[in-house]
């Protein structure tokens, strides 16, 4: 027995099947335990909020009548039951204060006894007692007529107009000196206490501290978890036991303020709210507790155990029973079916491996008919298929349309997916032709525009990517209106796919459109070689563009094109060639590398980079020293020939220049105009004349090249501030100095 289950368990098959029926069992026994918790954690917090609310009870009684009718008590029992009332209409209020109301010693015993009461009971403010017949205060320290400046004259003349209720707790504010106030809550009692004929002989008002609460609360606590509140939505007034700080009192007054009966549980507490429930009475009494459900987890848990416990072992027994037969069928699919049984069988579940057996089957089946109708397809396109051979789908009569695709970034997969998620308005069959390019074969039907109703779909397809993201470019071939004129369609479609070259990928390119293109392009390339030979910068950037405007035409065809641009690659190669011969800048590969990239567009960029990189090479460096010499020997000529008029034409004239380029070059060279470098030659010849001759201003201005001395006065003037003659005898001056 033990070497069965050892065996057993040895098996990954057996273990997995076991594994999975221990996760449905636990699963179960989860949920059965997690409703059991539920219901008995419903029971004990039901259970708590009873006793909870037992407990506010408690609290109630002992704040609204066991605490203040400690003073009560004690009065009556102190004062009025040690006196003979001596008339039987009279209660013993009215009777002590006919007796000896006038007797003031009976009136320094009240205040005694008040002053005796207030001293036993810390938290007590004061109690007074008020005798309506005679309109007499007596409290712990003084007694008095009450007059409107007395400090419960308004609480008696509120409860002589009935709008002040007795026997419960009010809360007020008592302004006492330099403007402060204290938080009290006073309690009234009415003598007698039940008064013959509806008549009151007297008030009790008991006053206590806010803070007095907060003891009487604290001494109220079950347990430290525990906090109590006392709340008077109408009053005003909320207070707390000592483990209830500020911010739970805004909390809690908040929630209280809204709804004085709110109660319930909330992030783990209870709250038991009781009172404020009857006529005239508007103090509410809430208790805050943790919701405990300790005491009944371990019990759930021991019950819990056991569950898993007998599952598991129902879980074993199951799946011995059901192990069996599939190790069975599963031993008769390996000797039946070894090619597609998975090498790694003996760690994969049962079912999975008989999932991927048949499922591996119904795709080798599917792969071997599609490859068997590519084939034929692909044979049909190129024109080797027999009208026999044809696929079982291919009519002999049919008309049809086939485009070639080309693939830019999105693999064969990819694009099948995009291209199948659109409406077709004809049947279409996808064929791989290579990695990267389709042939797409299209029943037309009897549709006589199925060429433009086509090209409407690629298009669609190509805009919902947007040009930047274009991952393709197509050619249409023409319509063929029978089976064996395919391959004709194919190979139009092939030209003009070959005509994506021209506007890139995303072009979609219909042979009848290019069919009518035979124009050849006439173009001088001597301009750009005589410019890349002088370094002209500008003239190859004008080349290459007016060149790159003319291959755009949409009359010339793709091989005029090419040939154009072979044209102007052979330019390319004879300058590099006499490049290398002066001196070895390029290697003999890219004397003769093929310019031509996949579009139009990036060819004309690369012919622009290397155009710009071959005159700007001659610029800088093979034209760089002729060219000083000339300007130096120009710049000779001038110095020497001042008197004479010497002009542009002149100079362009001597150094087989054009004046323009003349122009231009010589600023670049000297950093000044050529009309500015005469100018400063000469007046710093007439500078050095003033200074070591002694010809007059006159014969000085002609023999620097200015007939008119009148004018040469203005411009030495305007150059150095001072006038001819000004200059000569400053410096004739600082000589004699």
């Amino acid at each position: 027995m033990k070497w069965t289950f050892n065996r057993r368990f040895q098996n990954i098959y057996f273990r997995r099947l076991f594994l999975s029926y221990t996760i449905v069992t636990i699963v179960i026994s989860t949920l059965c335990g997690a409703i059991l918790y539920n219901n008995a954690k419903r029971a004990a917090e039901d259970k708590q909020e009873r006793d909870s609310r037992g407990k506010l009870g408690q609290v109630k009684t002992y704040v609204e009548e066991l605490y203040p009718g400690i003073f009560k008590n004690a009065f009556i029992s102190e004062i009025l039951t040690t006196m003979n009332t001596g008339n039987g209409t009279d209660d013993a209020f009215t009777s002590f204060y006919k007796e000896y109301g006038h007797n003031l010693y009976q009136i320094y015993r009240v205040a005694n006894h008040l002053k005796t009461t207030v001293s036993a009971n810390p938290g007590t403010e004061s109690v007074s007692v008020y005798f309506k017949n005679s309109n007499l205060m007596v409290d712990p320290y003084a007694y008095y007529k009450v007059s409107a400046h007395s400090p419960k004259y308004g609480l008696i003349a509120e409860l002589e107009q009935g709008r002040l209720a007795t026997d419960q707790w009010l809360a007020r504010s008592v302004p006492y000196e330099d403007k402060l106030t204290d938080q009290l809550l006073t309690y009234i009692y009415t003598f007698p206490i039940q008064a013959r004929g509806g008549e009151i002989s007297g008030y009790m008002f008991i006053d206590i501290y806010k803070e007095h609460i907060r003891d009487m609360l604290d001494s109220l606590l079950g347990s430290q978890a525990e906090k109590l509140l006392m709340v008077n939505v109408k009053q005003q007034f909320i207070a707390g036991s000592s483990n209830l700080d500020s911010q739970e009192l805004d909390q809690y007054w908040a929630k209280l303020a809204g709804n004085p009966a709110a109660a319930g549980r909330q992030n783990g507490r209870l709250l038991s709210v009781l009172g404020g429930d009857s006529p005239g009475n508007d103090w509410v009494f809430a208790s805050v507790q943790p919701v405990g459900s300790a005491a009944i987890r371990w019990p759930l848990a021991l019950v819990g155990a056991g569950l898993l416990l007998f599952g598991i072992l129902i879980s074993y027994y199951i799946s011995v029973k059901t192990y069996r037969p599939v190790q069975h069928m599963l031993r008769k699919l390996q000797e039946t079916n070894g090619g597609l049984f998975p090498a790694q069988a003996h760690q994969q579940n049962e079912f999975t491996v008989v999932d991927y057996v048949l499922s591996g089957l119904n795709h080798k089946v599917k792969q071997l008919t599609g490859e068997l109708d590519d084939n034929k397809l692909a044979a049909l396109l190129n024109g080797i298929l027999g009208e026999d051979e044809y696929p079982e789908r291919i009519r002999p009569d049919g008309r049809y349309v086939v485009v070639n695709v080309k693939l830019d970034r999105d693999t064969v997969k990819t694009w099948k997916a995009k291209l199948r998620k659109l409406a077709h308005p004809f049947h279409c069959e996808i064929v791989e032709m290579s990695a990267v390019e389709l042939g797409l074969l299209y029943f037309a039907g009897e549709s006589e525009s199925a060429v433009s109703g086509i090209r409407e779909e690629l298009l669609k397809l190509a805009s919902q990517q947007g040009p930047r993201e274009a991952s393709f470019a197509a050619g249409i071939g023409g319509l063929a209106l029978h089976a064996e004129d395919i391959s004709k369609s194919y190979e139009q479609a092939a030209v003009a796919l070959r005509y994506t070259f021209l506007d890139g990928v995303g072009s979609i390119v219909d042979y009848g459109a290019i069919s009518r293109r035979t124009e050849m392009p006439v173009i001088a390339y001597e301009p750009l070689e005589n410019a890349l030979r002088a370094g002209d910068i500008p003239a190859i950037e004008q080349f290459v563009e007016e060149f790159a405007g003319m291959l755009r035409r949409d009359t010339l065809s793709l091989e005029a094109v090419e040939f154009s641009l072979m044209q102007i690659t052979m330019v390319l190669s004879r300058v590099m060639i006499d490049i290398n011969s002066q001196e070895r800048m390029y290697s003999p590969s890219l004397l003769f590398r093929d310019l031509r990239q996949d579009t139009f567009r990036e060819t004309i960029a690369t012919i622009r980079e290397r155009c710009l990189q071959i005159g700007g090479h001659i610029r800088r460096h093979l034209l760089h020293h002729a060219q000083h010499d000339v300007f130096y020997k120009l710049k000779t000529y001038i110095d020497e020939h001042l008197k004479e008029d010497i002009s542009l034409d002149t100079l362009s004239e001597m150094a087989g220049l054009s004046t323009h380029y003349l122009s231009r070059q010589f600023k670049e060279v000297h950093g000044v105009s050529f009309l500015e470098y005469m100018t400063n030659a000469r007046l710093e010849r007439a500078c050095e004349l003033l200074r070591n001759d002694r010809r007059s201003v006159t014969e000085i201005a002609d023999q620097v090249g200015y007939s008119n001395a009148p004018y040469f006065c203005t411009k030495f003037k305007h150059k150095y501030g001072v006038t001819p003659m000004q200059y000569r005898n400053s410096y004739r001056v600082a000589l004699e100095e």
